[in-house]
């Protein structure tokens, strides 16, 4: 039988809490699994829905439970089923014993994650935006990016950059997988992806795309991006590098605070914007699934809103309670004037345990470029102190000298960032990457 002649469905199941008991016996509850043709149909249907035998029935969409025993089956799985109903293959598996026997990454005896242990090298294919980024904030596979940012300063494009650069990687890895997810934006925006999948020469199994625009219903957003996230797990259990592009978290968590039909506890608390905290932790959750783990590796790199300096926004609130202390890696573009692209914060640009993945020879160029970037710094700070005149004893002495040096160091902050940026700038455009 040819590939044309078979057809292809999403596992959906529902979730269910076991008791202690279940847990300690080994005799978990086999939940209601359904199997759907496409993700869009969680942009009418939703989970709640495996529950409803009537939904399930009209729609022809219940799987056997003994099937769904053999196969070990899971939210996100992907079937590939021929023409007497029969599973042939789970995510490109064939053996159901691999399938079953695939370790959790995720709950009781789950699989540990660990930081990034291998570099994603999207900078080395001449994507100018990415190579002045990496510079700042390498990432490698595993990594929860987070790219932040003020409304119309960038982040949609630098993201379609960073397809740009893990499309040409995945043509050197058969095990990438690239998941696309678009949700709560412009439709438009949406297709601007497809554009750059068409631009770009690549392997069309390697990528999926899912969209639920601003103009679907809120709980749409949170569904489709839950689910795509569930596949993202199904994916790196069966030993895939599977990388998650996500625009974006923000507006999942405006989605999911704003819907009626999404059920929050009574007891949840409100954050700036009325937004729930329940809320909140149901996105965070999603983006804490990244890792490195031993059967494959989960990146998540997610734009996100942030707040115009001195202008608080309730729609930047997942950033606040994000923020470079939860997420892995960090890019954060701010509003300048004059500067070139991308307009990065230098100084809030950040990576954590890059020693873990990068090579000495990156390293070594990342600290050439950060004493390129604040020699002048450097430079400004010797000669204000040396204007200050006297002593450090006679610094000290009078409160309202202290306060007047302090604010004109502040002024002088923001053009010195500028100018760093400047440095990495063109450092990132004249200089070629190293060879590893």
């Amino acid at each position: 039988m040819g590939m044309a002649d078979l057809k292809y469905a999403y596992v959906l199941q529902q979730e269910l809490q076991p008791t202690v008991q279940q847990v300690k016996s080994g005799q978990l509850p086999i939940p209601n699994t359904a199997f759907i043709p496409s993700a869009d149909w969680l942009r009418i249907f939703a989970w709640d829905h495996l529950t409803d035998p009537t939904v399930m029935r009209e729609n022809r969409i219940e799987l056997p439970k003994d099937v769904v025993v053999e196969w070990g089956l899971g939210t996100g799985d992907l079937l590939a089923i021929n023409g007497n109903g029969k599973i042939i293959s789970v995510n490109g598996l064939t053996d159901p014993r691999k399938v079953l026997d695939r370790p959790k990454i995720e709950g009781v005896g789950a699989l540990r994650a660990d930081y990034a242990k291998r570099a994603l090298r999207i900078d080395k294919f001449g994507i100018h935006s990415i190579r002045a980024a990496t510079l700042l904030s390498p990432i490698g596979y595993g990594q929860r990016l987070g790219i932040v940012s003020p409304p119309d300063t960038g982040k949609t494009w630098l993201i379609r950059d960073v397809l740009r650069g893990l499309l040409n990687v995945s043509r050197s890895n058969p095990k990438m997988k690239i998941l696309i997810l678009h949700v709560g934006e412009r439709a438009e925006d949406g297709t601007g992806f497809y554009s750059i999948l068409r631009e770009v020469e690549h392997d069309r199994e390697q990528v999926e795309l899912y969209t639920t625009p601003d103009g679907d219903r809120e709980a749409a957003h949170y569904w489709v991006a839950r689910f795509v996230l569930e596949r993202a797990k199904q994916l790196t259990r069966s030993g895939f590098d599977v990388v998650v592009l996500m625009d974006s978290a923000s507006r999942i968590l405006m989605s999911h605070s704003r819907s009626d039909e999404i059920i929050k506890p009574a007891n949840a608390g409100m954050i700036s914007g009325g937004i729930s905290t329940a809320s909140v932790s149901a996105t965070k959750r999603l983006l804490a699934t990244a890792g490195h783990f031993e059967c494959g590796t989960l990146t998540i790199i997610s734009t996100m809103l942030g707040a115009e300096s001195g202008k608080p926004s309730h729609e930047a609130a997942l950033a606040e309670e994000v923020g470079p202390s939860v997420m892995t890696a960090w890019w954060e573009l701010i509003k300048i004037q004059k500067s070139g692209w991308p307009k990065l914060n230098v100084a809030n640009t950040r990576t954590r345990q890059i020693e873990d993945f990068a090579s000495p020879a990156f390293l070594q160029e990342m600290q050439q470029v950060n004493r390129l970037m604040w020699r002048n710094t450097a430079e400004s700070e010797e000669e204000e102190e040396e204007d200050s005149g006297g002593s450090e004893e006679d610094v000290t002495q009078s409160e309202e000298d202290a306060g007047k040096r302090q604010r004109r160091r502040s002024r002088k902050r923001p053009a010195r960032a500028e100018d760093a940026l400047k440095a990495l700038l063109v450092w990132s455009a004249t200089h070629p990457v190293p060879a590893e």
